[in-house]
Parts: C-alpha cells; structure tokens; sequence
C-alpha cells in the first residue's frame, strides 16, 4: 500500500498587541479549509493563535484542539511558553494535535540559543535545550522545526539523518527584505537533505505573498500567494525510493529537477568531526 499524505500550510493575518486575539477565529478558519480540502495534516504561522504578545493572556490551546477534532485533522500550532520563575522570559512553542484533538506534543525552539529581546512582543526569548523530537504518525515521521531554526543547516539535517520524512517549519513576521532569502533556505534545505519541508508565515504587510509553501526534494512544488491554505500530496514511498535509489541503475541526478536522489549517502561524517566541536573563537 503507497503511503501518501495530503499537507497544508495556511498563512494568517498577525493581528497586533491587544488585537492579536482574533487569530484564534482566522486560525480555526484555515484548519477548516484545510480539512476541506482534503489535508491531513495543516501547519500554522510561528505565533498562532498565540499568544504571542507577553501581555496577552487569552486562551489558543483549547479551541485549536477543540477544531482538529471537530474537523479529524492534525494540527500544527505556535505560540509563547512562559518560564513561570522568569518574569518576561520565554520559550517559544509549536503544539501537534491530532484529529482527536490530543495534544500529541510541545516542541520549543531551540535556536538560536539567545537570551533574545522580542521587543515588538514584549518578551525575552529563550532557546530549548531539549532535543529536537522525531514524531511517529500514521502516514510517516515527521519533525518540527520553528522559523530560524531553517536557517542553521546541521537542524534539518540531524532530522533527517534520525528519520524524519517532512519537515514543518511555522515562521512569525520577518521583515519583507529577508523573505527571499528564506523561500531560498527552505528550498535547499529540501533538497540537501532529499526530504520534504512544509513551512508558512504571518503576514502584516497588506499585498503580502508571504514565503510560505511546500518545497519536495526537487525543488518547490507549491508556493503561496498571500493569506489562505495550500495542499499538496506527498509520496512517501516515492521519498524512500529517491532517499535510496537503485545502485545499478545509470546515475541521472537532475532527471526530474533540481534534487540529487540519495545524496545523503554521499556524506563522509569521519572528515567532518569540526561540525561537533564547540565554536570559541570567531573565524577571520
């Protein structure tokens, strides 16, 4: 039996200070959408439904959780994690639910290290120690990753090395100077790592396509083009297969895009023990 999967990514509006509630109505908006065209599994901004904003108390878990049920879809959401013995300290969190509505997860950033300021939200960011988990559902493993996290290639890549099959990757509001560099990381993040990233963005800026899509192993496959959901259907088996290609057929490593099947296999980890030591000095 082929093990496909249909993703979404919904890109929602980021409502500020005060405001920031009425991403709960918007957000619940988009899992429906999702779920109505037929997804899975929906994956939403870096901070929604938040509370992303210090300052603000309302309540995003239940009614996220309440809707994966109501529509039988998992749900990939994000907002602060106060430290409760830190005043103006925080983590930041993405939760998965699953179509019963249990929260399967919390997985916390972890870069960058910080402490940050977020001034604009009023917190202090703190980076997870915690490792990263691999995440075993029906369709296939899955992992998540939070915005910048994009950005520091040995992430993805010890993803993928302990198994993860997609990547999803929420991102909050960068500036839109910097949103073609990270449509850019995201796609080679894809193809260096022959796996499939899902990722998607809060949008603030009126006209704005954001950055979010899904990008495969060859490249995007589909992109968006402002607020609202995307979907694509991922092969699963298909993945494998390009992850471990037959050895005995003709080496054609462009014959469907830009990706190169099975080159992970092409690593020689014993040359490269520099990328475990500790950073002490900065390079001239």
């Amino acid at each position: 039996m082929t093990r496909t999967v249909r993703v979404a990514a919904a890109q929602t509006w980021g409502y500020p200070g005060k405001e920031e509630e009425k991403q709960v109505p918007e957000a619940l908006q988009r899992i429906q959408e999702a779920a109505d065209a037929g997804a899975q599994i929906v994956l939403l901004p870096e901070g929604c439904p938040g509370p992303f904003y210090r300052s603000n108390r309302f309540d995003g878990i239940t009614p996220v959780s309440a809707k994966a049920k109501e529509a039988g879809i998992y749900v990939i959401s994000s907002s602060i994690d106060p430290l409760p013995d830190r005043p103006g300290d925080a983590y930041i969190a993405a939760y998965l639910f699953g179509p019963d509505g249990t929260m399967i997860k919390k997985v916390r950033r972890t870069v960058p290290k910080g402490p940050m300021v977020y001034a604009r939200w009023g917190f202090n960011y703190i980076g997870a120690d915690e490792p990263i988990p691999v995440i075993d559902l029906p369709f296939g493993r899955i992992a998540i990753t939070i915005c910048g996290e994009m950005l520091v290639p040995e992430v993805a890549r010890t993803l993928t090395l302990r198994g993860a099959e997609i990547l999803f990757d929420p991102v909050g509001d960068p500036p839109l100077a910097q949103q073609p560099g990270f449509r850019a990381f995201a796609t080679v993040r894809a193809i260096e790592n022959n796996t499939w990233l899902v990722t998607c963005q809060q949008l603030s800026h009126r006209g704005d396509q954001g950055l979010g899509g899904i990008y495969s192993p060859n490249g995007p496959a589909v992109q968006h083009q402002g607020l609202g959901v995307v979907t694509h259907e991922i092969d699963l088996d298909e993945l494998a297969e390009f992850r471990n290609p037959d050895p005995t057929r003709p080496h054609a490593p462009f014959a469907k895009g830009d990706g190169v099947p099975g080159l992970l296999h092409w690593r020689r980890p014993a040359m490269w023990n520099v990328l475990t030591a500790e950073q002490t000095t900065r390079n001239s």
